[in-house]
C-alpha cells in the first residue's frame, strides 16, 4: 500500500488530466487504507511496539499544527490540513514501529518506495514518447529546456526522486547477487538521470550528501574507497547533466509598459507589443496558447526588482548555483513571520499568507520548509520540527557502529531523512500531505527512530 500511496499522491500532482483525475481522490483513499493496514499490523504486534523520542517529537509537531487552528487566519483550512498531516504521520509511525523488529518487512517497504519512484520515472518517459511537447518545458531566455514527465512542473517529481535515491544506493550496495546489483543500480541511475533531465538542483542538494552517507554506512574500510568512487561518479554525472541545461536566446526582449497586468485581460499584442509581429505569430499555437514561455508583465509596478517603464524586462538567468529569486523570497518570508513570531498564521496557510512581491521569484510559497514552518506555526513549530531532526542526528551518532556493522534497512532511512532535511532548504514540502515527497520523507524519519531504538536493546 505504500507503493500505491506514492503513486497516487504523484498522480494528484500531475498536469496530465487523466492521471490527475485518478490521483486527486485516490491519494486520500490510499492514505485511509494505509492507516487501517498499519493500525491492524501494529495491533497484532502491539507487545513489541515501543515509542521513541523522534516519534514523540513528531506527535508533538502534529499537536502544534492542530492547536494552531485556534489562532489561524483560516481556521477551517488549518484544521483540515492539520488533521490530514496527523493522519499521515500516524499511519507511517505505526508502520515504522511494526517494521522495526522485522527486517524482511522493512526491506520490502524500502523496495516499495523505490519501485514507486521508478514507476513514475518510467511513466514520464512513456509520456514523453506520446507527447514530447507536454513532457518537456521549452527553453526560455532564462532557463534551458527541462523534463517534466507526468509531473506538474520540472521540480515536482524530482523532489520524490531526491529522497528515494538513497534507498536505491542502499539496495545496490547490499545486493547479494550480480543481478540484484544491476537491477537496483539501474533503478538508481534512472532516478538520477530523471533529476538531471529536469534540471532540479534542489533534488541534487538532497540526493548527493545522503548517497555518500549511505555508501559510508554500508561499507567497511577496505571496500569503502571503491564504493565512494562509484557514488562520486554517479553524482558527478548527474550534476554535469543538470549543468548542461542552458538558456535559449530570446528573439527579442519585451519592454516594460504602463497599464498592463498579468491577469488584466490585455491582449497578446498589448502584453508583448515590443515583439515583432512574425515572431509573435510564431509563438502562438492554433488554440491561442503560447508555444514557448514568454515572461508576462506584472500588474504590480512596485515589485522588488521590476524594471522601470521603458526599460527592457530583464530575466534572472537560471544557473547551477543561483537561487532563482529564493534568497529574496526568504527575506520577505522572514519579515512576514516576524509579525507573528511565536505562533504563526496557522498550519497550512503558507500559500494564502505569503506575499510574493519579488519580480524574479515565481511561487505562492516561500520555498523553504523551515521558514514555512515559522510562517505557519511560529517558532514553536520550527522548534518542534528541528527537534525531530536533532534527535535523529543524535541517534545516528549513538548507533553509528551498529548501523555500519549490520547494514540494516535503517541505513536507507537515514539517507531518506538526510536527503529530505537538505531538500527542505530550497523547497516548501515537509508539511504538505499532497506533496510527492512528504510521505517518503516522514517514513524515513519515523522508521529510523524506531529501528535504532530496537538496535539499542
Amino acid at each position: 500500500m505504500l507503493f500505491g500511496l506514492v503513486i497516487l499522491v504523484a498522480f494528484g500532482s500531475s498536469a496530465v488530466h487523466v492521471v490527475y483525475v485518478l490521483g486527486q481522490p485516490g491519494r486520500w483513499l490510499a492514505l485511509v487504507v494505509l492507516l487501517a493496514i498499519a493500525t491492524c499490523l501494529a495491533f497484532t504486534l502491539r507487545s513489541t511496539l515501543r515509542l521513541t523520542a523522534p516519534l514523540i517529537a513528531s506527535g508533538f509537531l502534529c499537536g502544534v499544527a492542530l492547536v494552531s487552528t485556534a489562532w489561524s487566519v483560516l481556521p477551517r483550512l488549518t484544521f483540515e490540513r492539520a488533521v490530514s498531516f496527523a493522519l499521515l504521520v500516524a499511519a507511517l509511525g505505526l508502520l515504522a514501529m511494526a517494521a522495526a523488529n522485522n527486517r524482511e518487512l522493512a526491506r520490502r517497504l524500502m523496495i516499495a518506495l523505490l519501485l514507486g519512484a521508478v514507476a513514475l520515472a518510467f511513466a514520464g518517459i512513456l509520456f514523453y514518447i506520446v507527447d514530447p511537447g507536454r513532457a518537456v518545458q521549452a527553453a526560455t531566455a532564462s532557463s534551458g529546456s527541462r523534463f517534466i514527465g507526468i509531473g506538474q512542473n520540472p521540480d515536482t517529481l524530482p523532489l520524490l526522486y531526491g529522497v528515494t535515491v538513497p534507498v536505491g544506493v542502499w539496495l545496490t550496495f547490499t545486493a547479494t547477487t550480480v543481478r540484484g546489483w544491476r537491477v537496483w543500480g539501474g533503478a538508481t541511475l534512472l532516478l538520477l538521470a530523471s533529476i538531471s533531465a529536469s534540471g532540479s538542483r534542489g533534488a541534487l542538494i538532497g540526493a548527493a550528501p545522503a548517497s555518500f552517507l549511505v555508501t559510508v554506512l554500508t561499507h567497511q574500510r577496505d571496500r569503502l574507497p571503491k564504493a565512494l568512487a562509484i557514488t562520486a561518479a554517479a553524482m558527478a554525472a548527474s550534476v554535469a547533466g543538470t549543468a548542461l541545461s542552458v538558456p535559449a536566446p530570446a528573439p527579442k526582449v519585451p519592454t516594460a509598459v504602463a497599464g498592463v497586468g498579468a491577469s488584466g485581460g490585455a491582449t497578446l499584442a498589448d502584453r508583448y507589443g515590443s515583439i515583432d509581429a512574425p515572431t509573435l505569430r510564431g509563438l502562438v499555437a492554433p488554440d491561442g496558447s503560447l508555444r514557448v514561455h514568454v515572461p508576462e508583465l506584472s500588474a504590480d509596478p512596485n515589485e522588488v526588482g521590476r524594471p522601470r517603464l521603458g526599460q527592457p524586462l530583464t530575466q534572472s538567468i537560471r544557473t547551477l548555483f543561483g537561487s532563482s529569486g529564493r534568497a529574496q523570497a526568504w527575506v520577505g518570508g522572514i519579515e512576514q513571520s516576524r509579525k507573528r513570531p511565536f505562533f504563526g498564521f496557522g498550519f497550512g496557510t503558507e500559500e494564502r499568507v505569503f506575499i510574493d512581491h519579488f519580480y524574479i521569484f515565481q511561487s505562492a510559497r516561500i520555498e523553504n520548509s523551515y521558514l514555512g514552518f515559522w510562517l505557519q506555526t511560529g517558532l514553536l513549530g520550527v522548534a518542534a520540527f528541528v527537534t525531530v531532526l536533532v534527535l535523529l542526528a543524535a541517534r545516528l551518532v549513538r548507533f553509528w557502529p551498529q548501523i555500519r556493522a549490520r547494514t540494516e534497512p535503517g541505513t536507507a532511512a537515514v539517507g531518506i531523512a538526510v536527503a529530505g532535511a537538505a531538500m527542505a532548504v530550497p523547497q516548501s514540502y515537509a508539511y504538505s500531505v499532497g506533496n510527492v515527497a512528504t510521505a517518503t520523507f516522514w517514513f524515513g524519519i519515523l522508521f529510523f527512530g524506531a529501528m535504532t531504538f530496537e538496535q539499542s536493546r
